[in-house]
């Protein structure tokens, strides 16, 4: 299992990770506050309910390529991805061949939504444009939602869209050429997240 480095900068397979200070250091809770609605998932989250998760928060800035977590292995670890980064799932077959299942931004989170914060993980989680995040523990998002039915529910929805892009890809993958594919790759980074953000939020039913 990979091993987290306790310095400033770090160095693995050409994999770079960069935090604001050193690794588990935190911001300010001004900070954070100030950074906190470049999340859309995390916006949503009334203000009530903000105060089990801010306090907990980490600002790290991601890497292109720089792997969150592979199969198989447990994940402690919710990433937010701010403004600007890009995260992808990607299936990993036992020839070693692999898949995107899915591309996740700013409207959404990056480990334990799907199973519900349970472990382990079923794909790699990768980087693909670098940029800022927050990081919470994983067991307290859990917390929050058993506390609060809103946390629970914004997270539910927000692991129904999840689901429906994994099944989207597996449509596109298997009918669409070669060509209509690769425009999925340019689309979904600049997709317009209005319809996700407004099903996960609740203002639509579906």
């Amino acid at each position: 299992m990979r091993q987290t480095p306790p310095w400033h900068l770090w160095q693995s397979d050409d994999i770079y990770l960069v935090n604001n200070h050193s690794w588990g250091d935190r911001m300010t809770d001004e900070n954070v506050g100030l950074h906190w609605s470049r999340n859309r998932l995390l916006a949503a989250i009334p203000a009530i309910d903000r105060a089990m998760l801010e306090p907990h928060a980490q600002f790290v800035e991601l890497a292109q390529g720089h792997v969150l977590f592979e199969p198989e292995e447990d994940v402690v670890t919710t990433h937010f991805p701010l403004t600007g980064t890009m995260a992808a799932l990607i299936v990993v077959l036992e020839d070693g061949r692999t898949a995107e299942a899915a591309s996740i931004g700013r409207e959404g989170a990056i480990g334990g939504i799907v199973s519900a914060g349970h472990k382990p993980a079923f794909s790699r989680a990768v980087i693909q444009i670098a940029g800022p995040a927050f990081r919470v523990e994983t067991a307290r998002i859990e917390v929050a939602k058993q506390r609060s039915s809103v946390v629970r529910d914004l997270f539910d929805r927000y692991a129904d869209v999840l689901l429906a892009q994994v099944l989207q890809s597996v449509v596109c993958n298997a009918f669409n050429p070669m060509r209509q594919r690769l425009a999925r790759c340019v689309r979904v980074p600049l997709m317009d997240w209005a319809r996700v953000l407004a099903y996960v939020t609740g203002t639509v039913d579906n």
